[in-house]
């Protein structure tokens, strides 16, 4: 069975830095596709009425920046959880805490290393497929499946709760 083609955003007003991105995306994982936004309007218009695995946006794009695209993603329902990465060739530190505090997972610096944007890339889908509420033993729909290769013999305190939530109902 073949896998789902991953749809990830690429927004940036220069259409070199969008081919470039979007080539490590698409050599990292296969079966992906592109969607390629020149500006912050078309990017959010896209977003609105689609949905997507993974966004990597520019922080300098008109008329929004990608610090106010990252806030308009994350108010939509839809892409609440999507994981979103920004880049900049700007070094100021205070950048990289704005996009971050405006719900960036992860921030890149320009000029791109290919290897650590892909690799960057391929750890937040990773962490998508397994999200954080699969791990609480409180949960209704927890999988003690997901959680037990953590666990065994990490500790004799970690062995005691494990020993404990498989003796449970």
């Amino acid at each position: 069975m073949a896998a789902a083609c991953q749809r990830v955003m690429v927004s940036d007003v220069r259409s070199t830095n969008r081919h470039l991105v979007g080539e490590i995306v698409r050599h990292a994982e296969s079966n992906t596709e592109i969607v390629d936004c020149e500006d912050s309007r078309e990017a959010m218009a896209f977003a609105g009425r689609n949905g997507l695995d993974r966004v990597l946006t520019d922080y300098r794009m008109p008329p929004m920046d990608g610090i106010e695209v990252i806030r308009g993603l994350r108010t939509m329902p839809h892409l609440a959880e999507l994981p979103i990465v920004c880049i900049t060739a700007v070094a100021d530190r205070r950048v990289r805490y704005l996009a971050l505090d405006a719900g960036a997972n992860d921030f890149l610096t320009g000029p791109l290393d290919p290897r650590e944007c892909a690799a960057r890339c391929r750890n937040l889908l990773a962490m998508r497929k397994y999200p954080v509420a699969n791990m609480d033993p409180t949960a209704e729909h927890f999988d003690p499946a997901l959680v037990e290769p953590f666990l065994a013999g990490a500790s004799p305190e970690i062995d005691a709760i494990r020993l404990s939530l498989a003796d449970s109902p």
